[in-house]
């Protein structure tokens, strides 16, 4: 006689049946993530870059003045100054210099470790300049004509280092500081006084940022950043019946900064 199974056997193997392709269906549905985040490419830590500099500096200045003295019982002692120049400097990298880049702990800007003596860079000063004064008239011969020294001027090569740093923690750009323009000694440089500037700022090589977009570093292999500026300034200029004064300064800079990862060498299989 057959035998009737009781119905709670039965329900227990459909239950069954029916849990296996529910399990199926979730253990498909983490495997489909799972494989999306295993392609997903990692995050990097760290990079070098290998990296080059190009600064420029282009300037010019001018200056006149002259007046008419009371001498001999009249106007008739006269004093003329002239002056102008030129300033022209480029500086690059001496050969791609690695830097490199880890990433900021808690979200903070990436860490440039340039080592510790920076970035060696090479280029040429050639500045030009001149300032004479003239006088004319009866005390003539008590007022020599006088030329300022210029030994100091013509081309002057330069040999430095570099730095780049995040200009404050609101910003998201570099900042380049160096020396563009050494000093020089006997080389009219500028009017013999001091311009006023526009907007209160003089030309500063460290103010001139350059803006890095969100995830280039790390996440782009090769990318450029520039910047520049332009300052003008003019001197209190002077204009009256017997005496007249003006001059000017103006000043372009100029940089930037490649930066191209550097690869790693792939390893053969034995």
């Amino acid at each position: 006689m057959r035998r009737n199974h009781p119905a709670h056997t039965v329900r227990r193997m459909n239950s069954r049946m029916l849990c296996l392709p529910l399990a199926a269906v979730v253990a498909l549905g983490i495997a489909v993530p799972a494989a999306d985040a295993a392609k997903r490419p990692r995050k990097r830590s760290s990079a070098t870059y290998m990296t080059t500099i190009h600064v420029t500096v282009d300037s010019k200045w001018s200056y006149h003045s002259d007046w008419t003295s009371w001498c001999d019982g009249t106007y008739s002692c006269f004093t003329k100054t002239d002056g102008s120049g030129t300033e022209k400097v480029a500086l690059d990298t001496v050969h791609p210099f690695p830097v490199m880049v880890s990433r900021g702990p808690a979200g903070m800007k990436p860490i440039l470790n340039q080592g510790t003596d920076g970035i060696p860079v090479d280029g040429e000063s050639l500045v030009q300049g001149s300032l004479a004064t003239e006088y004319t008239g009866p005390w003539d011969t008590a007022n020599p004509d006088t030329t300022a020294p210029a030994t100091g001027c013509g081309r002057l090569a330069i040999h430095t280092t570099a730095l780049l740093g995040w200009a404050g923690d609101g910003t998201s750009a570099l900042t380049l500081v160096t020396d563009a323009q050494p000093f020089r000694e006997d080389c009219p440089d500028g009017p013999p006084y001091s311009v006023d500037w526009q907007n209160d700022e003089s030309p500063f090589l460290p103010d001139i940022l350059a803006s890095v977009g969100k995830g280039k570093f790390l996440g782009t292999k090769q990318f450029t950043i520039r910047g520049s500026k332009s300052y003008a300034g003019v001197l209190p200029g002077t204009s009256q019946e017997y005496r007249h004064e003006y001059g000017s300064q103006e000043s372009t800079i100029k940089w930037s900064a490649t930066f191209r990862m550097k690869g790693t060498r792939k390893k053969h299989r034995r």
